[in-house]
């Protein structure tokens, strides 16, 4: 299995971010690798989060993808 990354905000109120952190819980019962990612506040959509400047977890995805390259 591949390792996952989600990103999820917290304030999602179409798929609550807790469906993130049970499917990372589950994936890691694989003995796969699974982050969650919150995104404090963000709503549902990316979109909104560039517009509110919700973007913090940027940094922190590039960082998850650059370890997973090497």
């Amino acid at each position: 299995m591949p390792p996952f990354l989600f990103i999820h905000g917290t304030s999602d109120h179409s798929v609550p971010s807790a469906q993130s952190t049970r499917m990372c819980e589950e994936i890691r019962r694989t003995d796969s690798v699974c982050e969650v990612i919150p995104v404090k506040g963000g709503l549902h959509g990316i979109q909104l989060w560039e517009v509110l400047r919700q973007t913090g977890y940027k940094s922190r995805m590039t960082e998850w993808l650059s370890r997973r390259m090497d």
